[in-house]
C-alpha cells in the first residue's frame, strides 16, 4: 500500500475528477428564450448553396469556415443572391456575421459560396432569430462568449485530463 493509499488520496482523487467533469458537461450554453439554428455544409469550389428565411422579425446570422473558406451573400425579397445581386455580404477569410432588421423584405434568401482557391469548404451556419434588434444583439454576443467559453472549458478540460493522467502514473 503506497502513502497515497494510506491517506485516501486515491479515492479523493476520483471524486474530484468524477465532480469536475460533470460541472463541465453540465454548463448551459443556449439561453432557452433564444431561438437558434444551425446548419452544418459542405459547398465546392465557385458554388452556391442556398437558404431562406420567410417569417417576420429580426435575425443575426452566422458563417464559420470550418475548412477552406465560405462567403455569405444575403438578399432581400431574393431567394437566389450571388456575388453580382446581392443586400449584404461578408466575404472574410473567419467568422462572417450579418444582421438583418425587422424591416427586412421577404423572402430573405442566403447563399453559402465556396470560394475558388479551395475545392470545398466546409462551415457552421448559425441563424439566431430575436424579437426585436436589442434581443438579436444579445442572443449573437451571447452567442460569441458561449463559443468563448466552450473552447475555454475544452482547454481546460484538456489539460485536467493530462495532470490526471500523469498523476494516476505517479500513485501506480
Amino acid at each position: 500500500m503506497s502513502l497515497y493509499d494510506r491517506h485516501g488520496w486515491s479515492s479523493k482523487l476520483v471524486m474530484a475528477f468524477i465532480t469536475i467533469t460533470v460541472l463541465l458537461y453540465n454548463v448551459k450554453q443556449i439561453d432557452a428564450n433564444e431561438s437558434i439554428r444551425i446548419f452544418d455544409g459542405v459547398v465546392g469550389a465557385g458554388n452556391y448553396t442556398y437558404y431562406t428565411i420567410t417569417k417576420s422579425g429580426s435575425y443575426v446570422i452566422i458563417l464559420d469556415s470550418v475548412s477552406g473558406d465560405a462567403d455569405i451573400y444575403v438578399g432581400e425579397a431574393f431567394e437566389k443572391p450571388d456575388f453580382d445581386k446581392y443586400s449584404y455580404s461578408s466575404t472574410t477569410c473567419g467568422r462572417d456575421l450579418i444582421t438583418i432588421t425587422p424591416g427586412a423584405k421577404r423572402p430573405i434568401g442566403i447563399a453559402i459560396y465556396g470560394h475558388v482557391a479551395y475545392e470545398k469548404s466546409t462551415y457552421k451556419l448559425t441563424v439566431i432569430a430575436g424579437d426585436s434588434s436589442d434581443a438579436t444583439k444579445a442572443a449573437a454576443e451571447n452567442y460569441k462568449t458561449s463559443n468563448d467559453q466552450h473552447s475555454a472549458m475544452e482547454t481546460f478540460h484538456r489539460i485536467l485530463v493530462t495532470l490526471l493522467k500523469i498523476l494516476f502514473e505517479l500513485l501506480q
